[in-house]
């Protein structure tokens, strides 16, 4: 459980794809077989059932830590949430040796599987004896395990790349086999990555190619007529396999194609031997925001009413396979004109089109259509040299020029330290007289992360656990990539990709933004469908 919670912590630290998958294989390599089959399970989320009631753990822990409710409630304000306000008010282990517990995580989850069994009174008592067994951070891990809130996420592709380091076997094979359905139980580890679905490799993706993410301005490419843009949407990343009379759609993440019947319709029209790339984006008469697709993703298989009251388009913008032929090596002029042919022959009503390519005469044009992104709900642009295959694409071939970041002046309110002294910052916009938190980031403020340090030092006014709430005096630039609703939080919204960019020595605190403009930001992505 200690490397476990260790390995839980590093990851949501670290947002550099590179070193999660390198902390991923240093714990692999350094568990058991079992630990291994539990940690994939949990980080590509199948979670243990739900044991104990947040509220439940609330209760306990308010004796157990005989601490006022009044201060949980600040503690739980201050976190954002219940398991973390429980985790850091407890009182510490009793004893050093308990303290220093060193449970399999596989010994944990067979603990978590026998409190299922117990009555209310057994398992309060089993809950408080695995609290005093346990480190701040490894009882909220705990917390979030036993009421099915544990969240912390790893892409497919992450794990295929780990587990690929760990056991040389390929990332593709990897990658499919966790997109199947299985089950850490009744199986081993060495059963788990040499078991393959033969009546599914028929649908296996090919490997989801990156994107070079593009800053500046775009005259560097070169020629402009070597190059195509079109619109670049913020949905999900899909592939469409047709093959064997069947359909298969992928995400980066795995299987989608319960989620998304209304694309069966392309089995009718299209070559068996298909393979479609493109965005999966919600729409209604354009493209909506991201946020739309939330209740899709969230039913594994939507009613008839699901479908009607939150419609999607895929936009196709490549073709990786045709007619049973790999073409993946042939130029994208070429691949264009097939995708362009495969289109044409579906019918209008169908939920999927064309990305139409944007004509510019030059750079200095496409500069400024680039800029009018966020007026059309677009997240930016894609560009691709027209001569350019798949694996080209990876080496900074296809471009991914984001829309110009949404911008807000926030306060900052909270600093939580993890581990290396690393911290997390909470950040708060004015609701009236009010400071309501938004959002929290762990960048190091525009480098100047020692100096914020020694501020928040001098500056503490409340201590829960290892949180710190800091005097409201310092206001810093975020930028984010939208404005979502969130019940979650008190603000009733969450930023996207928030992130602090600069730090505004010259504000006071009273000269921060406003929730009412958030929630105008939020207005105007909703009434804003795009266009194509």
């Amino acid at each position: 459980m200690k490397r476990f919670a260790a390995l839980i912590a590093a990851l949501d630290q670290t947002a550099n794809a590179d070193d999660r998958v390198a902390e991923l294989a240093t714990y692999f390599l350094a568990v058991t077989e079992q630990d291994r089959l539990w940690a994939i399970a949990l980080l590509t989320g199948r979670r243990p059932r739900r044991i104990a009631r947040l509220n439940d753990l609330r209760d306990w822990a308010l004796a157990a830590a005989d601490v006022p409710l009044w201060l949980f409630e600040a503690a739980r304000r201050e976190t954002g949430d219940l398991a973390e306000a429980t985790a850091l008010l407890l009182p510490p282990a009793r004893t050093q040796s308990a303290y220093e517990n060193d449970e399999s995580l596989a010994d944990w989850i067979t603990r978590l599987d026998a409190m299922a069994r117990m009555d209310a009174d057994s398992l309060r008592l089993a809950v408080l004896a695995a609290w005093q067994q346990l480190r701040p951070d490894q009882r909220l891990l705990f917390n979030k395990l036993m009421t099915g809130e544990f969240r912390t996420g790893v892409s497919l592709a992450e794990m295929a790349q780990s587990l690929s380091q760990v056991t040389g076997l390929g990332q593709h094979g990897l990658f499919c086999r966790l997109a199947q359905h299985w089950f850490p139980q009744g199986t081993t580890f060495a059963e788990f990555v040499s078991t393959e679905d033969a009546v599914n490799r028929a649908g296996y993706p090919y490997p989801f190619g990156g994107a070079t993410s593009m800053t500046g301005a775009a005259a560097y490419l070169g020629q402009p007529a070597d190059w195509t843009a079109d619109w670049a949407w913020d949905g999900i990343r899909v592939q469409l396999v047709l093959r064997d009379r069947a359909r298969f759609l992928w995400s980066a993440n795995g299987l989608l194609t319960d989620r998304f019947p209304e694309l069966v319709v392309a089995q009718d029209f299209l070559p068996q031997g298909t393979v479609i790339e493109g965005e999966i984006v919600g729409w209604h008469d354009g493209v909506l925001p991201v946020t739309s697709l939330a209740r899709r993703i969230a039913a594994k298989r939507p009613s008839r009413r699901e479908l009607a009251a939150h419609p999607v388009m895929l936009i196709a913008d490549d073709l990786l396979e045709w007619q049973g032929q790999d073409i993946r090596d042939r130029p994208w002029r070429d691949r264009r004109a097939l995708l362009a042919e495969a289109m044409a022959a579906l019918p209008v009503r169908a939920p999927m089109r064309l990305a139409e390519p944007l004509p510019f005469a030059g750079w200095q044009q496409l500069q400024l259509r680039h800029g009018r992104a966020r007026e059309i709900g677009a997240s930016g642009m894609t560009l691709r040299r027209r001569s350019a295959d798949v694996d080209a694409g990876s080496a900074g071939e296809r471009l991914i020029w984001p829309a110009d970041p949404l911008r807000v002046a926030a306060v900052l309110v909270s600093a939580l330290f993890g581990r290396d002294q690393r911290a997390t910052y909470a950040f708060a916009v004015w609701d009236g007289d009010v400071l309501v938190p938004i959002t929290k980031t762990d960048a190091d403020l525009t480098g100047a992360a020692s100096e914020i340090s020694t501020w928040v030092s001098r500056n503490t006014i409340g201590r829960y656990g290892p949180a710190r709430q800091v005097t409201p005096e310092l206001v810093f630039d975020l930028a984010f990539d939208g404005v979502e609703v969130s019940p979650r939080h008190k603000a009733g919204l969450a930023l996207r990709a928030a992130r602090a960019v600069a730090w505004h020595r010259d504000l006071t605190a009273r000269e921060a933004g406003r929730l009412q403009d958030l929630r105008a930001m939020l207005d105007y992505q909703t009434l804003q469908p795009g266009e194509l």
